[in-house]
């Protein structure tokens, strides 16, 4: 066999010296050489160059892999930050799933691109040939974000390589988007290290179970403001159930417009000197005990005038009714049978009167009612909502449900209260020589309604000196209006504090205040409690599905660009040459230009001018040859 070397496979010249040239012969078989000796490989590794299996099982691996943070993520959401083996993090697992997902995602997609190079330079045509530098923008553009930035550039996304290019680019947020998937947020949760919660609960209000006196619960809620008592929470953070507790209530309203001041039982008489008797008036309501206001004149000569003083009760508190039992059938606002209903009246002159210039008047004209308060103060049952957040008690409670009393069955005569509407009698327990009892009825029977005392402690005035000249005609308050030392009953002048405070402050603000201190009395009293669950604060798994969007779309669409890429690479019944750089050895160029001075090509910018100006194809030369990059 002859073997002549085509010169114009060197561009008219002899190779350089010192490099040794393999001549091709463009007729006949090349020269006999290791090549020709048949081949043998492996079968297996045949199916894993020749066909897409590499590519398979990649794209299998990264949605596995995405399917493992998937899995992961759904294991561990909302449940408590895990603890691995040395140290190792629910993080670090996400992302190396992530990152081995992407990994292979992004080398199928470099396979991909390196087919459709073979593609593209096959489907040149006759008359319209691709230039050889995009051989280099395929091959960068497999490599990497920038690559394929360049190509998108080139191709003005207008060929299918551009959308693996486009996958390329946007693998740049994989990571980020991985990173941001799980959050560790605080929450609480039920303790299980044996901490125990309480708060404290009363089945009943008994005044002889009660660690203080009722003065002293009595005073504490006329001057206190502090009336809660606290649960306890190891913690610092608990909640309980709600639960019912036994307690005291009162409910107040204004009375002025039906109170009536009159039935007096005489005028003051103003003509005779001295202190003349009392005349006394009553302030009287709908139902219930009066008050009787004691008014006195007091005259004064002078030596041309005659000066009045006038002496009565400017504030006064007074009990309605009291010691209700199961007989009685009184409501006072709107309370049927409480334990005490207490009225607070503020008397006032008539500025404007000029009955006193007469020797004698009506004191029901020179007075006025300026304020009537009516307040019934009852036993009932009210439902608790507590909670304790860090450390600050939050206690909300129910309107009050009250009761009514039935006869005890145990102690004929006695009286029992329960809450609701039913008056018909319950067994009781005996628990104290003279109380009885049943918890689970939060029904109780003191010795008697009379054993809270309630009336002993409001009743009570202080008295108003008012003066007026025999010129005027006209009343003038004294200046010394709150005098302890007024006329009047001397026994009612040690409840004189409890007037004052109620005209400062109002006979309802008082009484609830009075109410509330009755309350935590019987819940100090009380040996019941409440148990709640301590709560202690857990790190936990938050995942943000929606940044897992991203991620899992790039897989998708990665797959779906090898999918199409077998089937337009199948159309084009090309081999498999993919990116591999031995395809290029064995099939390259055909008519390379060569120079006897020096090796140009050697430089790799003259590689990459001469090629910008070099139109190729990709056919088959001759049989013996096969495919080859042609110049055209």
């Amino acid at each position: 066999m002859s073997h002549r070397v085509d010169t114009a496979y060197y561009g008219g010249h002899h190779p350089s010296p010192g490099l040794s040239y393999e001549p091709v012969s463009r007729s006949g078989s090349p020269p006999p050489s290791e090549l020709e000796k048949p081949l043998q490989r492996p079968g297996w590794f045949a199916r894993l160059v020749d066909t897409w299996l590499y590519e398979f099982l990649s794209i299998l691996f990264s949605l596995a892999c995405m399917g493992g943070v998937a899995a992961t993520l759904i294991i561990y959401d909302q449940e408590a930050q895990p603890s691995f083996a040395y140290g190792i993090t629910l993080n670090a697992i996400i992302s190396l799933l992530g990152t081995a997902s992407k990994s292979s995602l992004i080398y199928v997609i470099g396979e991909c691109m390196g087919q459709l190079k073979w593609v593209w330079f096959s489907k040149a045509e006759k008359n319209r040939h691709q230039r050889l530098d995009q051989m280099q923008f395929f091959d960068g553009a497999s490599r990497g974000p920038l690559g394929s930035l360049l190509l998108i550039l080139r191709h003005r996304g207008a060929s299918f390589v551009s959308f693996g290019a486009l996958l390329v680019i946007v693998t740049l947020l994989f990571d980020p988007f991985m990173q941001q998937i799980i959050k560790y947020p605080l929450r609480e949760v039920d303790t299980v290290d044996g901490a125990i919660a309480s708060a404290p609960q009363a089945f009943a209000l008994l005044p002889e179970t009660l660690q203080e006196g009722v003065p002293t619960i009595i005073y504490t809620g006329m001057w206190g403001s502090d009336f809660e008592v606290e649960p306890t929470c190891p913690s610092g953070n608990c909640t309980w159930p709600a639960f019912e507790s036994v307690g005291m209530c009162t409910r107040c309203e204004d009375m002025t417009a039906v109170a009536v001041l009159g039935d007096c039982d005489g005028t003051l008489d103003t003509t005779s000197t001295g202190t003349p008797d009392p005349v006394e008036c009553k302030i009287m309501l709908p139902e219930g005990n009066y008050m009787g206001a004691n008014q006195t004149v007091e005259v004064n000569l002078g030596v041309n005038s005659v000066q009045w003083t006038l002496d009565f009760p400017a504030y006064s508190v007074w009990v309605v009714d009291s010691q209700l039992s199961f007989g009685s059938d009184s409501v006072y606002s709107g309370l049927e049978n409480p334990l005490v209903a207490v009225a607070y009246a503020q008397l006032g002159l008539v500025q404007d009167t000029n009955e006193a210039d007469t020797p004698a008047f009506d004191p029901a004209t020179a007075l006025q009612l300026k304020g009537v308060t009516q307040c019934a103060m009852s036993l009932c049952t009210r439902t608790y909502n507590i909670a304790v957040t860090g450390g600050i008690p939050s206690i909300n409670v129910s309107e009050p449900t009250y009761g009514k009393f039935f006869e005890n069955p145990k102690n004929a005569g006695t009286s029992c209260w329960r809450p609701g509407n039913d008056s018909s009698p319950i067994d009781v327990t005996q628990l104290t020589n003279t109380s009885y009892a049943d918890p689970n009825e939060f029904a109780f029977c003191p010795t008697g309604s009379g054993d809270y005392r309630l009336f002993e402690y409001f009743e009570g005035e202080i008295r108003s000196y008012n003066r007026t000249s025999g010129s005027s005609g006209q009343w003038i308050d004294n200046e010394d209006k709150f005098n302890t030392g007024a006329l009047g009953n001397t026994n009612l002048r040690p409840r004189v504090p409890l007037v004052e405070r109620i005209s400062a402050v109002g006979l309802e603000y008082v009484m609830t205040n009075i109410a509330a201190s009755f309350t935590k009395a019987g819940l100090v009293a009380s040996r019941a409690t409440v148990a709640g669950t301590v709560r202690t604060a857990e790190v936990y798994v938050d995942v943000e599905w929606w940044w897992l969007i991203l991620p899992a779309a790039l897989v998708v669409l990665g797959t779906v660009f090898w999918l199409l890429t077998m089937a337009i690479n199948r159309h084009q019944r090309l081999r498999l040459w993919k990116s591999s750089v031995l395809a290029l050895l064995f099939h390259g160029l055909e008519n390379v230009p060569r120079y006897e001075e020096h090796d140009r090509y050697a430089i790799a910018s003259n590689m990459d001018q001469t090629a910008q100006e070099l139109a190729v194809k990709l056919d088959v030369l001759d049989q013996s040859k096969g495919f080859m990059l042609h110049r055209v």
